[in-house]
């Protein structure tokens, strides 16, 4: 008789977060910084099997993670502790049976006129919009 080690069972999440920035400098400034985050985030999410989005406007972030849950809670307490960002807010987090973002390790939306003002920002705009871009929207 051969014994094999148990298989994993991959149970697959969605968890939603929002956040407030902390990346210091001018616009030109926190752009670079983001775009070596959204790097680093790509990498790191091809290797756990993470997809999701993730949207900067008005100095707050609005994010959106898919995976195994064992993989998010990981990477969540990462995302927690990160000193870019504060007053990590967990929105929602809790089952799904097929992903939003498949083809996204971490896809980057853009914000543009028709967003609200600086200033004006509410939650729900943010996810708003990621859960129009995760449905095929622009």
């Amino acid at each position: 008789m051969t014994l094999t080690a148990p298989r994993r069972i991959h149970r697959l999440e969605r968890l939603t977060y929002f956040s407030r920035n902390l990346m210091p400098g001018p616009r030109w400034r926190v752009a670079e910084q983001l775009r070596a985050l959204l790097d680093g985030a790509r990498i790191r999410n091809a290797h756990l099997g993470i997809t999701g989005a993730l949207m900067l406007h008005d100095g707050c972030f609005a994010q959106v993670l898919e995976g195994d849950r064992e993989e998010l809670s990981s990477l969540f307490a990462s995302i927690s502790a990160d000193p870019r960002h504060c007053n990590v807010t967990l929105l929602q987090r809790g089952p799904i049976t097929e992903r939003a973002f498949m083809d996204f390790g971490m896809r980057h939306i853009e914000t543009d006129e028709t967003m609200p003002p600086p200033g004006v920002i509410a939650v729900e705009n943010l996810f708003l919009r990621l859960a129009t871009e995760a449905h095929g929207g622009g």
